[in-house]
Parts: structure tokens; sequence; C-alpha cells
């Protein structure tokens, strides 16, 4: 059992990332039909390559950042001098991820190409850079962090409706995204000044310069092969295959960030109950046991219904990607699994060095399958090249992390209920499919059953019915 604060924030962090999830349903439908495949290919191109800037500019700063000041929270002084080092590499990075950025569309005729895009998304660098949101995780503050988030998703919805009407607002469409993804960070510059005091400074920056530039690394080779298949794509296929295989890849992408939320919702705990071994162990057990019961049913939907989810949230012109959404269901088992292992043994060990070299090595085979594969099987092999890279970084973190917690004691019997479930889902899902026709008739009828044999299923165990039962207490 966990206690209330910690179901109180994973719950909240569900919430935000169901909503981050609610609003592109709600809009990719919309935007992929007004600006069409070869418009939102251009957007999905430029925002591969803002997302390295992003990265640069980020360093490995907040995850660095939630560990590093979860044990010192309570101490105002402390916290006061880490914060302002902390925001001050940020400041340095991000000045030179836009150097670099304007440097790469002047050396590229393709990125030069949608420059306008570009610059329009890269604002949203520079938000959350002064959004320094890692103290609201540091101190657990989800309240403020899902309901600012609410707001803002709301207010994008309404914005994109009104002015999105056409393939040339492709421009406003862009803009849009950044307030809908950085946007409530400008109230942060007011709203964390309960927590903590921050001003720019120069001097104790060099201790956290190495453990941060190791993260950064790691989140380089993760980003590598996030998002080299779509940036690899934009210079081999045309802009209307990258938009059909950018909507599988958001899809995927945004299962990947629901499973997730439990995952984030829960670091700022662990590195707080670091030194309690059994404690931590007990955590890190509940956490990867409901990782298993989100993730299963979600794979196996998606496989199934690959064709049916692609055609509601797009179009037909779009369903040529389908089959890709299949091959990248099967990554979230490997890119959630190495989430878990990476986030919450490795880090919170202080063992980036292995995240490094695990995520390096998937990243470079993503590269050279990429190259092979992208111009003899174009999307899909694209989709396939990111579930071996997945899967690859999760066996390798998996094997580094038994060192810390034991995988035997990870792994329980009440995941079979999940497994046995997941079954059913597919066989309902695969049954539903081959007698209805109508796409959107045959989702609705196979997610119902799907969903109310799988909770059945179970809620047969008396511990997952004990959890779950106790979070509506």
């Amino acid at each position: 059992m966990v206690d209330t604060s910690v179901k109180k924030n994973a719950v909240l962090n569900v919430i935000k990332q169901a909503c981050s999830i609610l609003f592109p349903l709600i809009t990719y439908p919309y935007v992929s039909r007004v600006l069409g495949s070869t418009s939102y290919g251009i957007y999905s191109f430029a925002d591969s390559i803002v997302s390295y800037a992003v990265l640069i500019a980020g360093l490995g700063i907040s995850t660095y950042a939630i560990r590093e000041g979860s044990p010192i929270r309570d101490n105002q002084k402390k916290i006061n001098q880490f914060s302002s080092e902390i925001f001050s590499i940020n400041v340095i990075s991000t000045i030179v991820a836009y150097l670099l950025l304007f440097f790469s569309i002047f050396v590229s005729t393709k990125i030069m190409a949608d420059r306008n895009v570009i610059f329009v998304r890269s604002i949203m660098i520079i938000l959350t850079t002064i959004g320094v949101d890692w103290i609201n995780n540091i101190y657990e503050d989800f309240s403020y962090i899902t309901i600012r988030y609410i707001v803002f998703q709301t207010i994008s919805l309404v914005l994109m409706f009104a002015f999105v009407r056409s393939t040339r607002d492709i421009l406003i469409y862009t803009f849009i995204t950044v307030i809908a993804a950085a946007g409530g960070n400008v109230l942060n510059v007011f709203y964390v000044r309960k927590y903590v005091r921050i001003k720019f400074v120069l001097r104790g920056l060099s201790k956290h310069i190495k453990p941060i530039i190791i993260l950064f690394a790691n989140n380089v080779a993760v980003a590598i092969y996030v998002n080299s298949d779509i940036t690899m794509l934009g210079f081999y296929v045309t802009n209307s295959q990258v938009g059909i295989y950018a909507l599988a890849s958001k899809i995927y992408n945004l299962a990947k960030l629901m499973i997730n939320a439990l995952i984030i919702a829960l670091m700022p705990r662990l590195s707080y109950i670091i030194n309690d071994k059994e404690k931590y162990q007990q955590y890190a057990k509940v956490i990867l046991k409901y990782l298993v019961v989100i993730s299963l049913p979600i794979v196996s939907g998606f496989v199934f219904l690959s064709k049916q989810i692609i055609f509601l949230v797009g179009s037909e012109e779009y369903i040529s990607g389908a089959f890709s959404l299949g091959i990248l269901a099967f990554a979230i088992i490997g890119a959630i699994g190495g989430s878990f292992f990476s986030n919450c043994i490795l880090i919170e060990h202080k063992e980036e060095n292995f995240i490094l070299i695990a995520t390096s090595i998937s990243a470079f085979l993503n590269i050279a399958l990429n190259f092979l594969l992208i111009p003899k099987f174009g999307i899909n092999g694209a989709a396939l090249t990111t579930l071996i890279a997945e899967t690859i970084a999760c066996i390798l973190e998996a094997f580094y992390a038994k060192r810390y917690v034991p995988l035997r004691k990870l792994f329980s019997g009440e995941m079979i209920y999940s497994i046995i479930g997941s079954l059913l889902v597919a066989i309902i899902c695969y049954l539903t499919t081959s007698v209805v026709n109508d796409s959107v008739v045959s989702l609705i009828i196979a997610g119902v059953l799907s969903i109310g044999i799988y909770i059945l299923v179970i809620m047969c165990n008396s511990n997952i019915r004990r959890d779950v039962l106790s979070f509506f207490k």
C-alpha cells in the first residue's frame, strides 16, 4: 500500500497526462484534415529539429534537479542556492542551444526551407527555461501543475478551432502548440517564489556540470532513437509520408506519456526514501506492477485496432500509417520498461554512466538501421528501428539494475492477470474488427468490451482489487 500523498500525486499526474492525451485526440482529427499530410509533415519535421535544441537547452537539468533537490527541499538556504545554480546553468545552455539552432538553419537548405515554422516552435525553448518547472516537481506540487496545464490546454484548444482553418495556417498552429506545451511556464516565474528565491550566479556551477552532462549525453542518445526517424524520413521521403508517420508516432508517444505519468509522479518520493532500502524496493515493485497493468492492454489494443485508431485521429489520407503504428505498439513495452529501470532504479542510484552506455548503444544501432531500412521500407522501416532500439535499451538497463534491486523482487504473480486480460483484449479487438466494417463503430465496440473484460480479469486478484478500491476511499 502507498500513502495518501503518493496516491494523490499519482492521480494528479495521471490526470495531467490524460489531458495531454485528450487535447491531441480532440485536435489531431481536425488539424490533420485542415492542414493535410504535407503541411503536417512540414510541422513535424520542424518540430524534430527544434527538439534537438530543446534537448541542448535542457541538458539533464530537470532529472538532476529533482533527484538532488528533493532531499534538501526543507533547508531553505540550501535549496535557494541550489536552484540559483541550476537555473544559471540552464540559462547558459539555452543561449548555446539558440546559437546552434540558428547555425543549422543557415547550413541546411532543407531546414532553411522550413525556417519560419522552426523559429516559431523554438519559442518554447526560452519558455521552458524561465519556467523552472522542476522546482514544482521537487516540492511535489502536482495540484498546481495539473490545474495550470488544464487551463492552458483549454485555451489552446479554443484558439485552435478559432484560428486554424486551412493549410496556410501552419504558423498559427505552430504558435498555438507552443502555448499548449509551454505557455503556462510564464506563470511559474511568479509562482515558484513561494518555494525558492532564484538569481543568476556564476559561482558554484562546476560541481553540477559532470552529472548534468552525463544525463544530457543520455538524453541525446534517447532523442536520437526517438526523433531521428522523423528527421531522417524528412530527407528520404515526401512531406506527405513524413506527416503520415508523424501521426502514428504521435499516437505512440501519447500512449507512452500517459503510462509514464506514474513514474514521473513517484520519482521525487523515490529520491526522498532512497536510503530506506525496504521501503524503496516496495515502492519500485508497486510502480512496475501498475506499469504492466496499464501497458499490456494498450499494446494489445494498438496492435489490433491500429487502422481504426489512425482513421479516427487522422483520416483516410493517413491510413497507410496503420502498420507502422502496429509495430510501434510493441515498442511501448521496451520504452516503458526502459523508463522504469533507468528513472526509478539507475538514476536513483546515480548510475547515469551506465544509462549513457545503454542508450548510446541503442542510438547507434537506431541510426545504422535507419540508414538501412528507411530507404527500403520507408515509414515501416523507421517504426521497426524504434522497436529494436527501445527493446535493446530496456534489456541492457534491466540487466544492470538487478545490482540494486533483484528482478525477482520486482516481478510478481499478480502480473499474470494482466497478461491474461491483455490476451482477451487482443481476441476481442480482432473479432470485433472482423465482424464490424465501420472503423469508428468497431473501435467503440472493441474499446468498451475490452475495458470491461480487462477490468473484470485484473480485479480477480485481491491485491490489485484492494489497491484500486483504496484510491477511491
